[in-house]
């Protein structure tokens, strides 16, 4: 949960958010192991992430200068969101309608 307080953040993105982004889909792909796998996906959507995920890509993308940071934390934020729609999307996609993806 605070990874979407985070997200939602109106200066979140740097070095710092992009580490977590690539921990989160590393967890989420399965590269730290099943119980690691399942364990982020429950939070993911416990946490509602994907509505946290659209609003910083959103954020970072309206912005008229880009640190390159940003730009790889808007990538991390994609990759993480194709995934989950791709590994549930019968489920996730109502909740991507409803935050206007």
């Amino acid at each position: 949960r605070r990874l979407r307080r985070a997200l939602l953040h109106p200066d979140a993105g740097g070095t710092e958010m992009l580490a977590l982004l690539r921990s989160l889909r590393a967890w989420l792909e399965g590269d730290e192991g099943d119980s690691a796998r399942r364990a982020a996906n429950r939070e993911f959507e416990a946490a509602s992430l994907h509505e946290a995920l659209i609003s910083n890509i959103r954020g970072l993308s309206s912005c008229a200068w880009q640190q390159d940071a940003d730009l790889e934390v808007g990538e991390q934020a994609l990759r993480i969101l194709a995934w989950s729609l791709s590994d549930d999307p019968t489920s996730r996609a109502p909740r991507f309608v409803r935050c206007g993806a």
